[in-house]
């Protein structure tokens, strides 16, 4: 089976043509006057150059044709010293972004034919990173030929794969009248140790180094990936080539010199030119029984010693946790988690070189980046086999008809896990017969038939040890054993490439029959296969890191047996299988997909940071009414409490709250849903004196649009004004231009809009789609600590207390010990904590023994500042000119409550540093308002505190010690003889004194 190309795809013949039209206007050159002494062939004569001033007004006529707003006012350029600190070299670059699998490749191995074809141009270089790029380029290359031959009547094209070993390809290729296309790593010439820069025998008589013979053919440079290449030397290595002009190719530009062309990844989804993504999030819950460290990162810093981020699990408050703890050298983990086990894990030391970096502990233990010791998490990587295996035969079963194969692609970070019967293989083979009994295709098919792996090995000394690369490509450094095991494992994928999609009946080859694909996740990279509609990370380690690295090697739109690619949306979905939730997953690939640069020619919006803060103003007028002394005068009293319970009857009450509750077993959550992106656009409309207004505009990989308008003016948010909320919550207009030749608008985090130059961002939010969830248990058992101890150190109840409420436990209560020892001690711990916070709350007496000295400037300073993101005005009663609110409750209570209410004297927000103090069970307490209403039909002023919650009932909040801090804050109050009341904004009457305290005129 042969893939098919489509000539006629409009937005790929957009990009080549992009290109190509830069150069109108220079002509096309013969070759045979070109040649220099040398008998070099240069893309220009000798005595020609590339005007500059014409290239840019061609560059903005293409702009404006792809709807791109120029940026500068002259064409950018690089320029600078080479590699070998020779005189500077001047070049400009051309950027074309296009999404991940929408043939980037294609589409500037196109613009070479057409370059050529045009204006006669013969000398190109594709410069890509990575050996595992150099692979996928050559094979394209082989793949494309006879289209390109069709297309373009049989030109010569040449593609030089350069090896240092063969340095006379150098001049072949300089002195070819044909089209050269030089295919090169920038490890190949980056270092000035590199072949390319020393004399040899292997050009004899030549008068130049070999890198010379490339410097002067001038050519033209396609730069793949160039984010990887923005060093200050590889931009220097750049240089050294002299080239013509470069052209930019990313999906993930860092920036983006001369844009000429953008194909988001919004665009690219709505227009069907990559498949959906669905995300399964398989987590395991509810089970912390098996402690794992890994090492996730090593971060070092100039003038400092390097420092470890792992992730693990912590105990805090009698309840375990997976989190992640940056360590340095010296400290001890237990430090961090709280858990016996980890207290001979002392770093002694933490490597930075780079393809050795590890940590060690002073127990001998050592880990390697991005490996684990502890939990192998076999549950998870059972349900995640299962889910994808049970995926891969229905979507096969569907598109069988259609004469599509489906593949399956597994990552795994531990060769050992697999190889000689690993667990992960072991699952598989289980599963997959399992699965197969019910499949009519897939049941003659033996598990072995149907995986395959590509894992990168070399044998090793003198006994030919096998040795597995478990290093991503950057990471092996000088390593030559491993980068050839890499290159010949990358060389494997590709020569099978066009196997993989052949359908077993169509060929005699028993390759055809293998449908799942095992390969370490370092060399994820390297895959790029249409037919690719499950991936599975069969990580140890939950990794926030190279989400889009994965998913981008199923992105292609798939192709049938005549190798004819579908459009069809249905066909077109590829489903994620990953070890983490998928509300996590999700959000993880949507923050990757801004912070590598996915939208650099877009706007994001960044977060409200101190530098952003506001500075209100007191409102002294307030501030020295003698109401608002007496009401602290009477707030700021020394209380003590005391609490006094029966300890039998708190005893009774756990072991009838234990009794009632359902105690955790370990079990699979899978989680599914759909990958959303959304594009806000922000457009000026008009602005004057009164302020302006705005347009927001959003469109999702869904096709699904909205848009609205309204008016805005300085200090005003915009999330308080549109249905758009969750996009634009840190937009805060700061400054209206009315200019009528240059109206503009700028906001509080730094971005401005005008009205030829509207914002345009992708948010990080509403990615999520509401997944379904299913749960699947797991039957295990594990060894039981001592429950009682731990409990009675975390409730600070005797021992002998807990082993009473323990020992009334019914039997099938105390199996879940067993079951899941970790969930069943953390529920068991919660209950009795809470009816113990519940007794106390019920009982605690206050009492006033004296006066507390008040500082009210230090309370209420006079120009203190907020986070400006949930500031709004206050009115002319408050203690500030504008008020922090915590919640929409808090703010509709402000405008529509107190704000300009007639018989509010004043009104403020507790500060954080007013608390009252409660038993620790419970925590302190701090209340959200005080009021001093006067009433003057009844002669009287209220001094009020008040609550703003959600509801009326206690009973209906969410968090147990919200409810627990209102009963004592009720009695609290009362004891102060200060009016105090949980209320909604909705409440009409939130002056009337509540039920715990009537009080009278001051």
């Amino acid at each position: 089976m042969k893939i098919q190309f489509n000539p006629d795809q409009s937005y790929q013949l957009t990009a080549v043509n992009s290109a190509v039209r830069l150069f109108e206007g220079v002509g096309k050159f013969g070759q045979n006057f070109s040649m220099n002494a040398l008998e070099i062939i240069p893309n220009l004569p000798e005595a020609h150059e590339l005007w500059e001033p014409d290239l840019f007004d061609n560059l903005q006529i293409v702009q404006d044709d792809n709807h791109i707003q120029p940026r500068n006012r002259e064409l950018e350029v690089e320029e600078g010293e080479t590699l070998l600190g020779l005189d500077a070299v001047r070049y400009p670059s051309f950027s074309i972004e296009m999404e991940t699998g929408t043939g980037k490749t294609y589409v500037y191995l196109r613009t070479i034919y057409q370059l050529h074809q045009t204006y006669g141009f013969s000398k190109f270089i594709i410069v890509v990173p990575s050996v595992a790029i150099y692979q996928g380029v050559k094979k394209t290359f082989e793949m494309t030929r006879a289209h390109f031959n069709a297309l373009y009547d049989k030109p010569i094209v040449h593609l030089v794969d350069y090896d240092g070993s063969n340095i006379p390809q150098v001049k072949k290729f300089a002195t070819s009248p044909a089209c050269e296309i030089m295919l090169i790593t920038l490890d190949s010439f980056n270092k000035k140790t590199n072949n390319l820069y020393k004399p040899t025998d292997k050009l004899p008589g030549s008068p130049l180094l070999p890198y010379e013979y490339l410097a002067q053919t001038r050519p033209i440079l396609i730069l793949d990936e160039p984010q990887n290449m923005d060093s200050d030397t590889a931009r220097k290595a750049l240089r050294t080539l002299r080239p013509l002009v470069a052209f930019r190719y990313s999906a993930t530009h860092k920036t983006t010199p001369n844009l000429l062309y953008r194909l988001t990844p919004v665009e690219a989804f709505r227009q069907g030119l990559v498949k959906k993504v669905e995300v399964a999030g398989i987590t395991e819950n509810d089970n912390y029984n098996e402690g794992f460290v890994a090492l996730l990162e090593v971060k070092t810093r100039a003038g400092e010693k390097p420092t470890a981020v792992l992730q693990t699990i912590l105990q805090r408050n009698g309840q375990r946790e997976t989190t992640e703890v940056t360590i340095r050298l010296g400290q001890n983990l237990r430090r961090f988690t709280n858990l016996p086990e980890h207290e001979d894990y002392v770093v002694t030391n933490i490597s930075a070189v780079p393809g050795d970096e590890y940590i060690e502990f002073s127990n001998e233990v050592l880990i390697p980046l991005n490996s684990t010791i502890g939990s192998s998490r076999p549950a998870v990587f059972r349900a995640q086999i299962r889910q994808t295996i049970r995926e891969h035969m229905k979507r096969q079963a569907t598109l069988l008809p259609k004469g599509i194969k489906v593949l399956s692609l597994f990552f795994i970070d531990r060769v050992r896990n697999y190889i000689d019967g690993g667990i992960i293989q072991k699952i598989f083979d289980e599963e997959y017969r399992l699965a197969a009994e019910t499949s009519p295709y897939f049941q003659d098919f033996a598990p072995e038939e149907v995986r395959d792996a590509y894992f990168a090995s070399y044998s090793k000394g003198k006994s030919n040890e096998v040795k597995y690369v478990e290093q991503d490509e950057a990471s092996v450094g000088s390593d030559k054993d491993a980068k050839k095991a890499q290159r010949e494992s990358f060389q494997l994928i590709m020569r099978n490439k066009e196997l993989l999609l052949t359908l077993p009946a169509n060929t005699p080859d028993k390759g055809a029959k293998v449908c799942f694909i095992f390969a370490h996740s370092a060399l994820k990279e390297g895959w790029d296969n249409p037919n690719v509609f499950q991936i599975c990370t069969l990580n140890q380690t939950i990794s926030e890191r190279k989400k889009r690295q994965e998913i981008g090697r199923g992105m292609r739109l798939a192709v049938d047996q005549s190798g004819q690619r579908t459009a069809d949306a249905g066909v077109n979905v590829l489903q994620v299988i990953a070890n983490e939730s998928y509300e996590s997953y999700v959000q993880g690939l949507q923050k990757e997909y801004i912070s590598e640069g996915k939208y650099a020619d877009s706007d994001v919006p960044p977060k409200p940071s101190k530098a952003h803060q506001s500075t209100v103003h007191r409102n002294d007028a307030v501030f020295s009414r003698q109401e608002f002394k007496q009401m602290w005068a009477r707030l700021h009293k020394d209380v003590r409490y005391t609490i006094q319970f029966d300890q039998a009857q708190l005893i009774k009450k756990c072991q009838d709250k234990l009794q009632a509750t359902t105690f955790p077993l370990p079990k699979i959550s899978i989680s599914k849903g759909q990958f959303i992106q959304t594009e806000v656009t922000i457009t000026l409309v008009s602005a004057d004196l009164m302020g302006a207004r705005l347009r927001v505009e959003t469109i999702n990989t869904r096709n699904e649009k909205g848009s609205t308008e309204f008016n805005v003016v300085p200090d005003g948010y915009l999330g308080d004004k549109t249905t758009f909320k969750k996009f634009l919550q840190d937009f805060r207009v700061e400054t209206i231009t009315s200019d009528a030749y240059n109206p503009r608008l700028k906001f509080y985090n730094g971005h401005e809009v005008t009205q030829v130059r509207p914002l345009r961002f992708v948010s990080e939010l509403g990615a999520v789609a509401n997944p379904l969830t299913t749960t699947v248990a797991v039957e295990e058992t594990y060894p039981v600590f001592d429950v009682v101890g731990r409990a009675a150190q975390e409730t600070k109840l005797t021992r002998r207390t807990i082993q009473a409420i323990f020992d009334i436990l019914t039997p099938d209560k105390k199996t879940a010990c067993i079951k899941n020892p970790e969930g069943f001690t953390e529920k068991f711990i919660s209950v009795i904590k809470n009816t113990l916070a519940e007794e106390v709350a019920a009982n605690i007496v206050f009492e006033i023994v004296g006066d507390k000295p008040t500082d009210l400037n230090e309370l209420f300073p006079i120009e203190p500042k907020f986070v400006q993101d949930r500031l709004i005005e206050a009115g002319a009663n408050s203690i500030y000119d504008q008020v922090q609110i915590d919640s929409d409750v808090e703010q509709r209570f402000v405008e529509n409550r107190i704000k300009d209410h007639e018989k509010v004297l004043f009104y403020f927000k507790f500060p954080k540093k007013y608390t009252v103090e409660l038993p620790r069970i419970i925590r302190n307490y701090n209340p959200d308002w005080g009021v001093v209403y006067e009433d003057k039909d009844k002669n009287t002023k209220l001094e009020l505190v008040r609550e703003t919650k959600g509801s009326m009932d206690k009973a209906a909040l969410r968090f147990e010690h919200e409810k627990l801090k209102i009963t004592c804050a009720e009695r609290y109050y009362q004891t102060l003889n200060i009016d105090y009341r949980q209320i909604t904004d909705q409440v009409p009457n939130w002056q009337e004194p509540s039920q715990v305290a009537e009080q009278g005129a001051l």
